[in-house]
This record gives structure tokens, sequence and C-alpha cells, in this order.
């Protein structure tokens, strides 16, 4: 092999292992990149005593540590009509926490029988994040479904 065709395959396998080294630092990097998200469970449970249980699953990963009280005042905001109303204040309901692990949470929130019992509710959900406020809008409209999706009431 001629010195020259040395140098190329030399100077190719230095190009490569660089983009090694500098490919597993990025990986490495972003494992330890925070991050946070959150979902709807969907569609909304409609209950045999009139109610709707609405869940809300968030998370956490990366190095920004667990996910307890990492989500404060998370509240089911609930909008008759599914849009504001001029003089229609809209409904806030706080959730109660019904399954946690270090990275995740799911919270339920009961919407009452007779605010449920009204057509074409809009909701999402208001919460803070560390220390940031967020809202995540709602993929459904409550609205009173057949008899055959309707559940028992735990």
């Amino acid at each position: 092999m001629s010195k020259r065709w040395r140098a190329v395959v030399s100077l190719a396998l230095g190009g490569l292992v660089v983009l090694a080294v500098l490919l597993s630092v990025e990986w490495i990097l972003d494992s330890f990149t925070p991050g946070a998200g959150m979902s709807v469970e969907a569609p909304p449970q409609f209950r045999s005593d009139g109610s709707v249980a609405i869940r809300l699953e968030v998370s956490v990963w990366g190095s920004g540590g667990s996910i307890g009280g990492r989500y404060k005042d998370v509240l089911l905001v609930l909008t008759p009509g599914a849009t504001p109303s001029a003089g229609v204040p809209p409904i806030r309901i706080a959730g109660r926490v019904v399954r946690a692990t270090d990275t995740t949470e799911v919270r339920e929130f009961i919407v009452p029988a007779n605010i449920a019992s009204q057509s074409n509710i809009g909701y999402r959900f208001e919460l803070e994040f560390d220390g940031r406020s967020q809202q995540h809008a709602g993929h459904y409209k409550l609205s009173k479904p057949p008899a055959t999706h309707i559940v028992p009431q735990q």
C-alpha cells in the first residue's frame, strides 16, 4: 500500500471514530435532557350514576427528577356549550391521583351528574408544571352516549 493510500484510509477511519464519539455523546446528553408529557385517556367514562370520569396521565423523563410535586394545581375546566359564553363562567374541578410511579401520575376528575347531563360540554385541563402555567385541550365533548357505553360506578 502506498503512503498516500494509507493516509486516506487512516483519515477516513479517524473521521468515523470521531463521528461515533460525537453521536455517543449526543445520545448520552439526550438521555439527561428533562421532558414531560400528558395525555387524556379516551374517551371519557360515563358512569351508571350519571357522572363522568375523565382521566389525565402526566409523565416526566430525563434528568429533571421524579414526578412528585412537579405538576401542581391540576384542574379540569368545563365550558358549558363547548365554547366560552358571555356570563357563563367555566366550572373548575380538582382531581385525585389514582395511579402513580416515579415518572407518571394518572389523575381522575369526576364530573357530577347534574353538570354531565347538560348537552355539549367542552373541557380542558389547566395546570402548572415546574412553575409554568399550561393548558391542554380535551379531545371530546361530553354528550350522553348510548346505554351500551355506560359503565357501572366503581
